[in-house]
């Protein structure tokens, strides 16, 4: 199966007819976590969704590839409505790029895809920042770092997701 997926930008925008604060409050991972704890991670996506802390702090926390910040992105998957959800697995991808050995098998269990299937992404909705071929191998590169058996297993089934994405890439000529 091929992942579709966009991109979060650095820039916060706003959309025509959505409350968007202009205030950004910059939570910590773990104040996050304690607030979807004691809620849910429906009411917390509710408190940030359209406002700059999501935009500017919570999708870029997210991207790139903290460990803490994946927590709170795996949490809040789980409460995500369609358009959060979007939001939360377009950053989710991003962080591919940065550390695949750590986010792929969230990505996987999130999903509920194989390791292949994460990595066999498609760029039919949007090329990433800096294209589609540069951050492919970002994650090959990523790949490469495997040391345990167990990073060394996905490794091996991503790289086999990362050959069929650059075989569709390059045949649709994108770049």
């Amino acid at each position: 199966m091929t992942r579709i997926f966009r991109f979060v930008t650095a820039i916060g925008c706003s959309l025509p007819g959505l409350a968007y604060s202009a205030e950004t409050i910059h939570p910590k991972p773990s104040e996050l976590l304690a607030e979807i704890h004691k809620s849910s991670a429906r009411a917390v996506i509710g408190n940030y969704e359209n406002t700059r802390t999501w935009t500017d702090v919570v999708l870029p926390g997210i991207a790139s590839a903290d460990s803490r910040w994946l927590l709170v992105d795996e949490a809040l998957y789980t409460g995500a409505d369609a358009g959060a959800a979007e939001d939360l697995e377009s950053s989710t991808y991003a962080a591919l790029g940065v550390a695949p050995l750590r986010v792929a098998p969230l990505i996987a269990r999130l999903k509920k895809l194989t390791l292949r299937e994460v990595c066999n992404v498609s760029f039919d909705a949007e090329v990433p920042p800096g294209g589609a071929l540069p951050y492919l191998a970002k994650i090959r590169k990523g790949l490469r770092a495997a040391k345990t058996p167990g990073e060394s297993m996905i490794a091996k089934e991503c790289s086999l997701g990362l050959d069929a994405a650059l075989n569709a890439t390059k045949s649709q000529g994108i770049h």
